[in-house]
Protein backbone atom coordinates (compact mmCIF):
# COMPACT_ATOMS: atom_id res chain seq x y z
CA UNK A 1 0.00 0.00 0.00
CA UNK A 2 1.43 3.38 -1.05
CA UNK A 3 0.21 6.71 0.29
CA UNK A 4 1.02 10.21 -0.86
CA UNK A 5 0.89 13.32 1.37
CA UNK A 6 -0.03 16.45 -0.55
CA UNK A 7 0.54 19.93 0.92
CA UNK A 8 -0.84 23.30 -0.20
CA UNK A 9 1.24 26.04 1.46
CA UNK A 10 -0.31 29.51 1.39
CA UNK A 11 0.63 32.83 2.99
CA UNK A 12 -1.77 32.34 5.89
CA UNK A 13 -2.97 28.73 5.56
CA UNK A 14 -1.72 25.19 5.11
CA UNK A 15 -3.88 22.58 3.34
CA UNK A 16 -3.10 18.86 3.34
CA UNK A 17 -4.47 15.60 1.92
CA UNK A 18 -3.42 11.97 2.38
CA UNK A 19 -4.04 10.01 -0.84
CA UNK A 20 -4.18 6.26 -1.45
CA UNK A 21 -2.08 5.93 -4.60
CA UNK A 22 -3.50 2.51 -5.55
CA UNK A 23 -7.19 3.37 -5.15
CA UNK A 24 -6.62 6.93 -6.30
CA UNK A 25 -8.79 8.31 -3.51
CA UNK A 26 -8.38 10.72 -0.59
CA UNK A 27 -8.01 8.99 2.75
CA UNK A 28 -8.19 12.17 4.82
CA UNK A 29 -7.70 15.90 4.33
CA UNK A 30 -7.80 19.17 6.25
CA UNK A 31 -6.39 22.67 6.60
CA UNK A 32 -4.89 24.97 9.19
CA UNK A 33 -5.72 28.65 8.93
CA UNK A 34 -3.13 30.98 10.45
CA UNK A 35 -4.97 33.94 12.05
CA UNK A 36 -3.89 37.09 10.25
CA UNK A 37 -5.89 40.29 9.85
CA UNK A 38 -5.85 42.41 6.70
CA UNK A 39 -3.24 44.85 8.07
CA UNK A 40 -0.87 42.06 9.07
CA UNK A 41 -1.39 40.25 5.78
CA UNK A 42 -0.69 43.47 3.85
CA UNK A 43 2.49 44.09 5.83
CA UNK A 44 3.55 40.49 5.22
CA UNK A 45 3.03 40.80 1.47
CA UNK A 46 5.00 44.06 1.40
CA UNK A 47 8.04 42.34 2.91
CA UNK A 48 7.51 42.71 6.65
CA UNK A 49 8.28 39.21 7.89
CA UNK A 50 7.27 39.78 11.54
CA UNK A 51 4.96 36.90 12.31
CA UNK A 52 2.10 36.78 14.81
CA UNK A 53 4.16 34.29 16.82
CA UNK A 54 7.00 36.80 17.10
CA UNK A 55 4.61 39.46 18.37
CA UNK A 56 3.21 37.02 20.95
CA UNK A 57 6.75 36.18 22.05
CA UNK A 58 7.43 39.87 22.66
CA UNK A 59 4.30 40.24 24.79
CA UNK A 60 5.19 37.05 26.67
CA UNK A 61 8.65 38.42 27.51
CA UNK A 62 7.13 41.65 28.84
CA UNK A 63 4.61 39.70 30.89
CA UNK A 64 7.33 37.55 32.45
CA UNK A 65 9.39 40.61 33.41
CA UNK A 66 6.29 42.10 35.06
CA UNK A 67 5.56 38.83 36.89
CA UNK A 68 9.15 38.62 38.16
CA UNK A 69 8.93 42.20 39.46
CA UNK A 70 5.74 41.33 41.35
CA UNK A 71 7.34 38.17 42.76
CA UNK A 72 10.39 40.13 43.98
CA UNK A 73 8.04 42.60 45.66
CA UNK A 74 6.04 39.87 47.38
CA UNK A 75 9.14 38.10 48.68
CA UNK A 76 10.58 41.35 50.03
CA UNK A 77 7.30 42.21 51.78
CA UNK A 78 7.27 38.81 53.48
CA UNK A 79 10.75 39.45 54.90
CA UNK A 80 9.93 42.99 56.03
CA UNK A 81 6.84 41.59 57.76
CA UNK A 82 8.89 39.03 59.69
CA UNK A 83 11.27 41.82 60.73
CA UNK A 84 8.30 43.93 61.85
CA UNK A 85 9.36 46.92 59.73
CA UNK A 86 6.07 47.57 57.90
CA UNK A 87 3.76 50.38 59.11
CA UNK A 88 0.44 49.01 60.36
CA UNK A 89 -1.73 50.84 57.79
CA UNK A 90 0.43 49.36 54.99
CA UNK A 91 0.70 45.87 56.49
CA UNK A 92 -3.08 45.60 56.96
CA UNK A 93 -3.55 45.76 53.18
CA UNK A 94 -1.31 42.75 52.47
CA UNK A 95 -2.36 39.09 52.63
CA UNK A 96 0.23 37.08 54.59
CA UNK A 97 -1.93 33.93 55.00
CA UNK A 98 -3.52 32.64 51.80
CA UNK A 99 -1.36 34.51 49.27
CA UNK A 100 1.74 35.67 51.20
CA UNK A 101 2.94 39.07 50.06
CA UNK A 102 0.03 39.90 47.74
CA UNK A 103 -1.94 43.10 48.19
CA UNK A 104 -5.55 42.44 49.09
CA UNK A 105 -6.99 45.01 46.67
CA UNK A 106 -4.39 44.38 43.93
CA UNK A 107 -3.06 47.97 43.77
CA UNK A 108 -0.14 48.82 46.08
CA UNK A 109 -0.90 51.53 48.68
CA UNK A 110 1.57 54.32 49.46
CA UNK A 111 3.75 53.31 52.40
CA UNK A 112 4.57 56.84 53.68
CA UNK A 113 0.92 57.96 53.63
CA UNK A 114 -2.11 56.84 55.63
CA UNK A 115 -5.70 58.03 55.63
CA UNK A 116 -6.69 60.41 58.41
CA UNK A 117 -10.17 60.58 59.97
CA UNK A 118 -11.34 62.68 57.01
CA UNK A 119 -10.06 60.18 54.46
CA UNK A 120 -7.18 62.41 53.33
CA UNK A 121 -3.57 61.26 52.91
CA UNK A 122 -1.39 61.98 55.93
CA UNK A 123 2.42 61.78 55.72
CA UNK A 124 3.68 59.54 58.54
CA UNK A 125 7.36 60.58 58.62
CA UNK A 126 6.82 64.19 59.67
CA UNK A 127 9.76 64.20 62.12
CA UNK A 128 12.20 63.46 59.29
CA UNK A 129 10.39 65.90 57.01
CA UNK A 130 10.88 68.68 59.58
CA UNK A 131 14.57 67.77 59.86
CA UNK A 132 14.80 68.13 56.08
CA UNK A 133 13.02 71.50 56.24
CA UNK A 134 15.65 72.75 58.68
CA UNK A 135 18.28 71.88 56.05
CA UNK A 136 16.38 73.90 53.45
CA UNK A 137 16.00 76.82 55.85
CA UNK A 138 19.82 76.98 55.97
CA UNK A 139 20.59 76.44 52.29
CA UNK A 140 17.43 77.99 50.77
CA UNK A 141 16.11 80.39 53.44
CA UNK A 142 14.08 82.44 50.94
CA UNK A 143 12.04 79.37 49.95
CA UNK A 144 11.02 78.63 53.52
CA UNK A 145 10.31 82.30 54.30
CA UNK A 146 8.18 82.69 51.17
CA UNK A 147 6.20 79.58 52.11
CA UNK A 148 7.23 77.58 49.05
CA UNK A 149 5.99 74.04 49.45
CA UNK A 150 8.70 71.41 49.81
CA UNK A 151 7.33 68.02 48.64
CA UNK A 152 6.99 65.32 51.31
CA UNK A 153 8.35 62.79 48.81
CA UNK A 154 11.79 64.44 48.91
CA UNK A 155 12.11 62.99 52.40
CA UNK A 156 13.17 59.67 50.83
CA UNK A 157 16.39 61.32 49.58
CA UNK A 158 17.01 62.95 52.95
CA UNK A 159 16.59 59.56 54.65
CA UNK A 160 18.91 57.84 52.18
CA UNK A 161 21.59 60.34 53.11
CA UNK A 162 20.85 60.24 56.85
CA UNK A 163 20.83 56.41 56.94
CA UNK A 164 24.51 56.32 55.91
CA UNK A 165 25.64 57.87 59.20
CA UNK A 166 22.76 58.05 61.71
CA UNK A 167 19.93 55.82 62.95
CA UNK A 168 16.52 55.96 61.27
CA UNK A 169 13.19 54.31 62.14
CA UNK A 170 12.46 50.75 61.07
CA UNK A 171 9.51 51.90 58.94
CA UNK A 172 11.73 54.49 57.24
CA UNK A 173 14.27 51.77 56.42
CA UNK A 174 11.44 49.66 54.95
CA UNK A 175 10.49 52.62 52.73
CA UNK A 176 14.09 52.93 51.54
CA UNK A 177 14.46 49.20 50.81
CA UNK A 178 11.18 49.11 48.86
CA UNK A 179 12.36 52.18 46.94
CA UNK A 180 15.53 50.33 45.92
CA UNK A 181 13.43 47.32 44.97
CA UNK A 182 11.68 49.52 42.39
CA UNK A 183 14.66 51.58 41.23
CA UNK A 184 17.09 48.81 40.29
CA UNK A 185 19.29 50.39 37.63
CA UNK A 186 20.68 48.96 34.40
CA UNK A 187 22.21 45.50 34.53
CA UNK A 188 23.63 43.45 31.66
CA UNK A 189 22.51 39.83 31.59
CA UNK A 190 26.14 38.69 31.19
CA UNK A 191 27.06 40.34 34.47
CA UNK A 192 28.36 43.87 34.82
CA UNK A 193 31.60 42.70 36.46
CA UNK A 194 32.44 40.27 33.67
CA UNK A 195 35.85 40.73 32.11
CA UNK A 196 37.10 39.02 28.98
CA UNK A 197 39.80 39.32 26.36
CA UNK A 198 37.49 41.51 24.30
CA UNK A 199 36.21 43.53 27.27
CA UNK A 200 34.83 46.93 26.30
CA UNK A 201 35.12 49.93 28.58
CA UNK A 202 33.19 53.14 27.88
CA UNK A 203 34.04 56.42 29.59
CA UNK A 204 32.48 59.86 29.54
CA UNK A 205 34.83 62.77 28.86
CA UNK A 206 34.30 66.52 28.45
CA UNK A 207 37.10 67.60 26.10
CA UNK A 208 38.16 70.93 24.64
CA UNK A 209 39.05 71.36 20.98
CA UNK A 210 42.60 72.76 20.70
CA UNK A 211 43.26 72.35 16.97
CA UNK A 212 41.39 71.74 13.69
CA UNK A 213 43.21 70.90 10.49
CA UNK A 214 41.74 70.37 7.02
CA UNK A 215 43.38 67.28 5.53
CA UNK A 216 41.93 66.30 2.15
CA UNK A 217 38.77 66.61 0.07
CA UNK A 218 36.12 63.94 -0.12
CA UNK A 219 36.33 62.05 -3.40
CA UNK A 220 32.65 61.13 -3.44
CA UNK A 221 31.07 64.51 -2.64
CA UNK A 222 32.16 67.78 -4.16
CA UNK A 223 32.76 70.60 -1.68
CA UNK A 224 33.20 68.28 1.33
CA UNK A 225 36.48 68.06 3.21
CA UNK A 226 37.96 65.87 5.93
CA UNK A 227 39.01 67.63 9.13
CA UNK A 228 41.24 66.27 11.88
CA UNK A 229 40.13 67.52 15.31
CA UNK A 230 42.61 67.44 18.20
CA UNK A 231 41.39 67.55 21.81
CA UNK A 232 43.18 68.70 24.95
CA UNK A 233 43.85 65.11 26.07
CA UNK A 234 45.75 64.35 22.86
CA UNK A 235 42.95 62.36 21.24
CA UNK A 236 42.15 63.02 17.57
CA UNK A 237 39.01 62.58 15.52
CA UNK A 238 38.28 62.74 11.80
CA UNK A 239 35.05 64.37 10.63
CA UNK A 240 33.67 65.38 7.26
CA UNK A 241 31.83 68.55 6.33
CA UNK A 242 31.60 71.58 4.05
CA UNK A 243 32.95 73.75 6.87
CA UNK A 244 34.89 72.78 10.01
CA UNK A 245 32.50 70.81 12.26
CA UNK A 246 33.98 72.28 15.47
CA UNK A 247 35.69 75.46 16.62
CA UNK A 248 38.83 75.83 18.71
CA UNK A 249 37.78 76.18 22.33
CA UNK A 250 34.54 74.16 21.94
CA UNK A 251 33.68 71.86 24.85
CA UNK A 252 32.61 68.50 23.49
CA UNK A 253 30.97 65.59 25.35
CA UNK A 254 32.47 62.36 24.04
CA UNK A 255 32.36 58.65 24.75
CA UNK A 256 35.81 57.06 24.77
CA UNK A 257 35.59 53.34 24.06
CA UNK A 258 38.56 51.13 24.92
CA UNK A 259 38.67 47.51 23.76
CA UNK A 260 41.31 44.79 23.93
CA UNK A 261 41.72 42.63 20.83
CA UNK A 262 42.70 38.95 20.84
CA UNK A 263 46.40 39.85 20.68
CA UNK A 264 46.13 42.02 23.77
CA UNK A 265 46.41 45.30 21.93
CA UNK A 266 44.45 48.29 23.25
CA UNK A 267 42.13 49.94 20.74
CA UNK A 268 40.74 53.38 21.60
CA UNK A 269 37.83 54.94 19.71
CA UNK A 270 36.20 58.31 20.29
CA UNK A 271 32.74 59.50 19.30
CA UNK A 272 30.68 62.59 20.09
CA UNK A 273 27.04 61.43 19.97
CA UNK A 274 23.96 63.63 19.99
CA UNK A 275 22.91 65.08 23.40
CA UNK A 276 19.97 62.64 23.64
CA UNK A 277 22.12 59.55 23.02
CA UNK A 278 21.23 56.95 25.68
CA UNK A 279 24.81 55.88 26.40
CA UNK A 280 25.97 59.49 26.65
CA UNK A 281 23.22 60.41 29.13
CA UNK A 282 23.94 57.30 31.21
CA UNK A 283 27.71 57.84 31.30
CA UNK A 284 27.31 61.57 31.98
CA UNK A 285 25.18 60.83 35.06
CA UNK A 286 27.53 58.13 36.33
CA UNK A 287 30.52 60.43 35.85
CA UNK A 288 28.81 63.22 37.84
CA UNK A 289 28.06 60.80 40.71
CA UNK A 290 31.61 59.42 40.71
CA UNK A 291 33.16 62.90 40.71
CA UNK A 292 30.96 63.92 43.64
CA UNK A 293 32.25 60.88 45.66
CA UNK A 294 28.71 60.56 47.04
CA UNK A 295 26.09 57.85 46.97
CA UNK A 296 23.18 58.27 44.56
CA UNK A 297 20.84 59.34 47.39
CA UNK A 298 23.35 61.90 48.72
CA UNK A 299 23.98 63.20 45.20
CA UNK A 300 20.26 63.77 44.58
CA UNK A 301 19.56 65.33 47.99
CA UNK A 302 22.52 67.73 47.89
CA UNK A 303 21.52 68.85 44.40
CA UNK A 304 17.99 69.49 45.63
CA UNK A 305 19.40 71.65 48.42
CA UNK A 306 21.34 73.78 45.95
CA UNK A 307 18.81 73.67 43.07
CA UNK A 308 15.28 73.04 44.41
CA UNK A 309 13.72 73.52 40.97
CA UNK A 310 15.77 70.79 39.31
CA UNK A 311 13.93 67.86 37.80
CA UNK A 312 15.14 64.60 39.34
CA UNK A 313 13.84 61.87 37.04
CA UNK A 314 15.08 62.18 33.48
CA UNK A 315 17.18 65.26 34.20
CA UNK A 316 19.41 64.97 37.28
CA UNK A 317 19.58 61.15 37.32
CA UNK A 318 18.90 59.01 34.29
CA UNK A 319 19.48 55.26 33.97
CA UNK A 320 22.68 54.19 35.72
CA UNK A 321 24.39 50.87 36.42
CA UNK A 322 22.87 48.76 39.17
CA UNK A 323 26.20 48.66 41.02
CA UNK A 324 25.66 52.28 42.14
CA UNK A 325 22.39 51.36 43.88
CA UNK A 326 23.81 48.11 45.24
CA UNK A 327 26.74 49.93 46.83
CA UNK A 328 24.49 52.52 48.47
CA UNK A 329 22.02 49.95 49.80
CA UNK A 330 24.83 47.83 51.22
CA UNK A 331 26.28 50.86 53.04
CA UNK A 332 22.85 51.79 54.43
CA UNK A 333 22.11 48.27 55.69
CA UNK A 334 25.58 47.89 57.19
CA UNK A 335 25.21 51.16 59.13
CA UNK A 336 21.62 50.52 60.25
CA UNK A 337 22.61 47.04 61.48
CA UNK A 338 24.54 48.90 64.19
CA UNK A 339 21.33 50.56 65.44
CA UNK A 340 18.53 48.05 64.77
CA UNK A 341 18.79 44.81 66.84
CA UNK A 342 16.58 42.80 64.47
CA UNK A 343 19.21 43.11 61.72
CA UNK A 344 21.72 41.35 64.01
CA UNK A 345 19.32 38.67 65.29
CA UNK A 346 20.33 35.35 63.72
CA UNK A 347 17.10 33.65 64.83
CA UNK A 348 15.05 36.13 62.81
CA UNK A 349 17.49 35.75 59.92
CA UNK A 350 16.89 31.99 59.90
CA UNK A 351 13.12 32.59 59.94
CA UNK A 352 13.50 34.76 56.87
CA UNK A 353 15.58 32.34 54.81
CA UNK A 354 13.22 29.47 55.68
CA UNK A 355 10.31 31.66 54.55
CA UNK A 356 11.98 32.35 51.20
CA UNK A 357 13.43 28.89 50.50
CA UNK A 358 10.97 26.50 52.14
CA UNK A 359 11.77 23.59 49.83
CA UNK A 360 15.45 24.22 49.22
CA UNK A 361 17.42 22.99 52.23
CA UNK A 362 20.67 22.97 50.25
CA UNK A 363 20.42 26.69 49.58
CA UNK A 364 19.40 27.40 53.18
CA UNK A 365 22.55 25.59 54.36
CA UNK A 366 24.70 27.62 51.96
CA UNK A 367 23.48 31.01 53.28
CA UNK A 368 22.62 30.26 56.92
CA UNK A 369 25.87 31.80 58.20
CA UNK A 370 25.46 35.03 56.25
CA UNK A 371 23.73 38.26 57.32
CA UNK A 372 20.76 40.47 56.43
CA UNK A 373 23.08 42.66 54.37
CA UNK A 374 23.79 39.67 52.09
CA UNK A 375 20.15 38.60 52.04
Amino acid sequence: MKNILGLDLGTNSIGWALIDDEKKEIIKSGSRIIPMDAATLGAYESGNMESAAKVRTGFRGTRRLYERAILRRERLLRILNILGFLPEHFKSQIDFVDHPGKFINEGEPLLPYRKDINGKNEFIFMDSFKEMLSDFSIHQPHLVKNGKKIPHDWTIYYLRKKALTRPIKREELAWIILNFNTKRGYYQLRGEEEQSETAKNEEYKLLEVINIEQTDSDKRRSGYYWYEITYDNGATQRKIGITPPKKIGDKVEVIVTTTIDKKGNEIIKLRDPKPDDWTLMKKRTENAILESTKSVGEFIYDNLLSQPNIKIKGKLVRVIERKFYRKELKEILSKQSEFIPELQDHTIYEQCIHELYRNNEAHIDSIKNKSFVDL
